[in-house]
């Protein structure tokens, strides 16, 4: 049996263990962050210690569950995976001067919407080009909304709020650049785990620019593989993506290094077989584990 969230676990585990199933565990950003700040989800996810395993999506959240206490051992990392689409066709920016950014997330704390529209408006005061696609809803909606009319953004900020995924790949796929300002939650500690927009962006050949934040540099390496800034740091946004802006060619060198990184580290049948492996042979755990990292 395998339970996605560790919070959500909690009310099932005991239960579980009573029954004739090896029971596996999958937690996210909120089980590493938000809720290991609360005593009683630090006591519950100790009790953890008595299941099969548990599979984590980064190196940064296997570490928060050790530090916990809880077995090493059986704790495996299995990265977050993505579809790997046709590269990315001829470059049509000869019909369109516009550098097309893109943010997917959620509106709420640890996305930091208003930080990415304020380096987003700063760039956009100095490059008559830069355009952004904004994805996602959320309780901050509506001071998203707020600062784009405030800051008379309407013709540079499309707000689409949530689309459904097609939409939003589709989105991705046709930017230039794909703009993530995560941030540790000031209102509970929340953090991202490895953000999925971030991933598909990079499989599509994009370059991102995101923050040094949880599992992000996992996957990114500043200036290899996509651009990383510190957390709040809305000055160094706005500077690579000016920087980025005028750099097709870096824009190219960074996307290629990102789609090699998904194609060796995040495809799905990699993910699918450690994901097999270890709820089929969870006694080769030491075997399994090196195999998922």
């Amino acid at each position: 049996m395998l339970v996605e969230y560790l919070d959500f676990a909690d009310r099932w585990f005991d239960f579980l263990l009573r029954q004739s199933v090896r029971v596996w565990l999958r937690g996210h950003g909120v089980d590493f962050s938000a809720r290991l700040t609360e005593q009683r989800w630090r006591d519950a996810y100790r009790r953890y210690e008595l299941a099969a395993g548990i599979i984590v999506p980064s190196a940064v959240a296997a570490d928060a569950l050790t530090t916990l206490g809880l077995p090493a051992e059986k704790i495996h990392v299995v990265r977050y995976s993505v579809e790997l689409p046709r590269p990315r066709p001829a470059t049509t920016r000869d019909r369109s001067p516009d550098v097309r950014c893109v943010a997917v997330g959620r509106l709420v704390p640890k996305k930091a919407p208003l930080l990415l529209l304020e380096a987003f408006r700063d760039a956009a005061s100095r490059h008559q080009n830069v355009v952004l696609d904004l994805v996602g809803d959320g309780p901050l909606m509506g001071e998203v909304r707020q600062y784009v009319d405030e800051h008379e953004l309407t013709d540079r900020v499309h707000v689409h709020g949530r689309l459904p995924h097609s939409d939003t790949l589709a989105l991705i796929r046709g930017a230039d650049i794909l703009l993530h300002h995560a941030v540790t939650s000031p209102q509970d500690g929340d953090t991202e785990g490895q953000p999925l927009a971030i991933l598909e962006a990079m499989a599509a050949g994009l370059p991102v620019i995101a923050t040094n934040h949880a599992g992000i540099p996992e996957a990114i390496t500043d200036k290899v593989n996509g651009r990383l800034v510190a957390e709040h740091d809305v000055r160094a946004m706005t500077a690579n993506l000016l920087e980025l802006a005028d750099d097709h060619a870096e824009q190219q060198r960074l996307g290629r290094a990102a789609r090699k990184t998904i194609k060796e580290r995040h495809g799905p049948d990699h993910a699918r077989q450690v994901l097999l492996t270890l709820l089929g042979l969870a006694e080769a755990g030491t075997t399994a584990r090196a195999r998922a990292r």
